[in-house]
């Protein structure tokens, strides 16, 4: 399950960021997991907070359409009323919609 994230690193060395990650070019082209090959899993959740800055959209829909077109099962989410942080606070309460999604991962 991916969520949230920003899966182009390409920017990250001349962002606000760079003091914090310490990224050369190379290494965020390398790291980033929309460029990176991926082994094939069962499937992958590529999800995101609706209330999001355009950013967190355009890349998981990208990351999205990029593993589907690879062959690897993917499905694409967008969580109504979430935001970058609350998102990642849902996947710790089963009940939650996120949450479930998650539950219903690690049950196996």
């Amino acid at each position: 399950m991916l969520v949230s994230g920003l899966y182009d690193l390409s920017g990250t060395p001349a962002s606000f960021l760079q003091d914090e990650t310490r990224m050369t070019v190379a290494e965020a082209e390398a790291r980033s997991p929309l460029t990176s090959q991926v082994p094939p899993l069962p499937i992958r959740i590529v999800t995101r907070g609706a209330l999001e800055t355009a950013p967190f959209h355009d890349q998981a829909v990208l990351s999205g359409g990029l593993l589907a077109a690879a062959g690897q099962r993917c499905v694409l989410r967008r969580e109504p009323g979430l935001n970058h942080l609350s998102s990642v606070l849902a996947l710790a309460n089963p009940a939650s919609t996120l949450g479930g999604v998650l539950a219903d991962l690690t049950v196996g």
